[in-house]
């Protein structure tokens, strides 16, 4: 039960999470974005394959396509993996366009091959997902599909470490990116243990013993949650600074504007609350600098710096705007 809990409640912050990647693509599309909604797809798919409840109805009517599950379990292995690679490429310094396009070409033609081959190979009469399993470990069509998916999975999760290394834990992507590269290293023990299962169920028909079964279960849950907490950690992270340095300066915010309204910019809110918080800190610099310009030092509003960077810009409008606070209250 607590663990279905968890899915369910995974399950729903994914659903949030892709819709707002969706949508702030549509306003601005990147790479970043592009990696992360299909990071985000592939865990749900990953998930949804092994709850309960959506698990029966992938299955169809009748059993009729009992491989459902299976299939989206082993195109979000592939996805997850994928995904989460092109994210550390996309965070790299220089984007290599040409990498870019090498992992969207592999997973395109991974995941088409285990699409045919579980189409091809069918579900044998089998009325369950368990009973689909243990038959799909004689079928030459199926194993293929699952080497296709957990090799292609434990390759991409150790392709993650070769270019995330060294770690860049100074920003919000890169705590989050470190997060996901625990997740990466999660997936790829449990690639290497079904590696080692299908093997051992090739060789002597043998079935995994409960221990086993433990061991991946812990594995898959752990990885999962890893990689969905690394998935929002930089968005959630970005937006609870923003509000924080909002706070501090939106009287300060609301005052320039009201002097010179002039300075008011228009947000598009798909680019979401840190892109508009980030907004508002441009119209206090550019408002301050105006009411320096025309009314000369002695203004009653905070000096704004003349320079500032773009990652270094809420911060420093926030300390001008308890600075502004302070002399509100002397």
């Amino acid at each position: 039960m607590i663990t279905l809990v968890l899915l369910l409640v995974l399950e729903i912050v994914l659903v949030g999470y892709i819709a707002s990647r969706i949508v702030r693509h549509q306003a601005t599309p990147t790479p970043t974005l592009r990696a992360a909604t299909l990071t985000a797809s592939a865990l749900l798919l990953t998930m949804l394959s092994v709850t309960e409840p959506f698990e029966v109805v992938m299955r169809g009517p009748a059993a009729l396509t009992v491989w459902g599950p299976t299939l989206l379990k082993h195109l979000g292995i592939l996805g997850c993996g994928a995904g989460v690679l092109l994210m550390t490429l996309a965070q790299r310094q220089l984007h290599r366009a040409a990498a870019e396009m090498a992992v969207w070409l592999w997973f395109s033609a991974s995941a088409v091959a285990v699409v045919v081959l579980h189409i091809v190979a069918g579900g044998g009469g089998q009325r369950t997902s368990v009973e689909y399993v243990e038959w799909s470990h004689t079928q030459p069509l199926l194993v293929a599909a699952m080497l296709v998916s957990y090799v292609g999975g434990l390759a991409a999760s150790i392709g993650v470490f070769a270019v995330i290394w060294p770690l860049h834990l100074r920003s919000s992507a890169g705590r989050g990116l470190a997060i996901m590269a625990l997740g990466a290293l999660l997936s790829a023990g449990w690639c290497f243990m079904r590696l080692r299962y299908l093997g051992e169920a090739v060789a002597s028909s043998s079935t995994p013993q409960d221990g086993d079964f433990l061991i991946t279960q812990l594995l898959s849950l752990s990885g999962v949650l890893m990689l969905t907490i690394g998935l929002v950690w930089s968005t959630a992270e970005a937006d609870a600074s923003a509000w924080s340095d909002w706070r501090q300066f939106r009287a300060l915010n609301w005052r320039v504007l009201e002097v010179v309204p002039e300075v008011r910019r228009g947000s598009d809110r798909r680019l979401g609350f840190d892109t508009w918080v980030s907004d508002r800190a441009i119209e206090v610099l550019d408002g301050l600098h105006q009411i320096e310009r025309i009314s000369g030092v002695q203004t009653g509003f905070p000096r704004a710096p003349e320079r500032v960077s773009n990652g270094e810009m809420t911060a420093v409008v926030a300390d001008l705007g308890r600075q502004y606070g302070d002399r509100r209250t002397i």
